[in-house]
């Protein structure tokens, strides 16, 4: 099976200090804690996501200045968390939204011949005013962005795109309205990226865009498939993802110890860990794919902190394999709401089996006793001749078959 453009190759271990973590809000701090911790469990990459450009007061409405000399990291800057980052043995990234710029931004006020006109008016809302990529001039700020920080030792890039094109992005009015060229005309700059940085990792975080598709995809090295909080739905989507696109362009979220937006602010004694069977739950979720780690991890207590580094082990070990499988759905398709979902990597020499059971806990599975447990490494799992019973109804497990 060969990937389709651009794609992770190896089992890399990427940290992102978004989701269920510090939530937009960077600090020297917390960066530096989170930092440590996956520094300590091999993580290749860490990400610092929105926020850095330090806008404090309007965050959104000056997107497309980009600032590169900001306090967000105290007298040390974005200049100096980098090169903490690269001091212990990992590569740096950022998050960017560099296709749209927003009203108060000095880009906005400068150049408003820059930006995509919509029957008559600028595309976009105040936050994101869409720039319009068919200008050479566009293509050559964005490319220059991508420069800086890739001088400032940035190797790896999320590329954000939360607003779409969808209302009037149809044959019927697409054409007319230049979106479906501009597109075209985006993908060709990050393509040029691509080829002046070939060590630069881009990230497409873009499913809720509708931007999930190989056409797009062929010029990043991975997806991002969702932004959903909730880990338990996450099997529906994983196995969705899998339906269009190949393992080694998806990053599936793990988030051992989750902190809600509302709980970013508290204290590590005023939140709840998650149970032992929710770090596990986690773990499986991203050991189907590229392994994108976050929340606080830092947070962690000694055992859930191994069962953590037992999955990333196995994550390097299965991650090769997995490239050269197949995906199939015991179950069929599932949705999020189902008690129970099922995947299955095909290979030559083995099969790797996921279940996840989201209120059921015995599956129905053909020759399920030919299956052994890997994942957690207890066994705690009855195999019989055609069922598997996990251990409780709320819980996530993998198992082996060898041929």
């Amino acid at each position: 099976r060969k990937c389709y453009g651009y794609c992770v190759k190896e089992p890399i271990l990427f940290f992102n200090d978004y989701m269920n973590c510090l939530w937009s809000s960077p600090n020297w701090k917390d960066d530096t804690a989170l930092i440590d911790a996956a520094a300590n469990l091999g993580a290749e990459y860490f990400v610092i996501d929105a926020g850095w450009y330090d806008y404090k007061n309007e965050p959104g409405n000056r997107y497309g200045d980009w600032n590169f000399d900001g306090e967000v990291f105290g007298e040390k800057g974005l200049k100096g968390i980098v090169e903490y980052i690269l001091s212990k043995g990992m590569k740096a990234g950022l998050w960017i939204e560099g296709e749209v710029a927003g009203e108060n931004s000095e880009i906005y006020k400068k150049h408003p011949d820059w930006f995509l006109m919509v029957c008559g008016k600028v595309y976009g809302n105040k936050q994101r005013r869409f720039l319009d990529f068919r200008k050479e001039e566009v293509k050559s700020f964005l490319v220059g962005v991508f420069d800086r920080m890739y001088d400032l030792g940035i190797r790896f890039v999320k590329v954000d795109y939360n607003d779409k094109y969808i209302r009037v992005d149809g044959v019927r009015y697409g054409d007319r309205n230049g979106l479906i060229e501009n597109h075209k005309a985006v993908t060709e700059v990050y393509e040029k990226i691509k080829r002046k940085h070939p060590d630069l990792i881009l990230e497409n975080c873009a499913s809720g865009g509708r931007r999930q598709d190989n056409g797009t995809l062929k010029h990043f090295d991975l997806q991002s498939i969702s932004d959903q909080e909730d880990y338990l739905k996450y099997p529906s989507i994983i196995c969705g993802s899998l339906v269009h696109n190949q393992p080694e362009k998806i990053g599936t979220w793990c988030m051992p110890f989750p902190v809600s937006g509302q709980d970013k602010r508290k204290s590590k004694n005023e939140l709840t860990h998650l149970s032992d069977e929710g770090v596990i739950y986690n773990c499986v979720n991203a050991l189907t794919s590229i392994m994108y780690l976050s929340s606080r991890i830092d947070y962690l207590d000694e055992k859930q902190l191994s069962i953590l580094k037992e999955s990333i082990a196995l994550y390097r070990k299965i991650y090769p394999e997995i490239l050269l499988s197949y995906p199939e759905f015991p179950l069929g398709m599932t949705r999020i709401e189902d008690s129970q979902h099922a995947l299955v990597y095909k290979g030559e020499e083995k099969d790797y089996l996921y279940l996840w059971a989201n209120g059921e806990k015995k599956f129905k599975i053909d020759k399920a006793n030919l299956y052994s447990q890997i994942f957690p490494e207890s066994n705690d799992c009855i195999l019989t001749e055609n069922q598997i019973e996990l251990p409780s109804d709320f819980c996530a497990r993998i198992f082996k078959k060898e041929k």
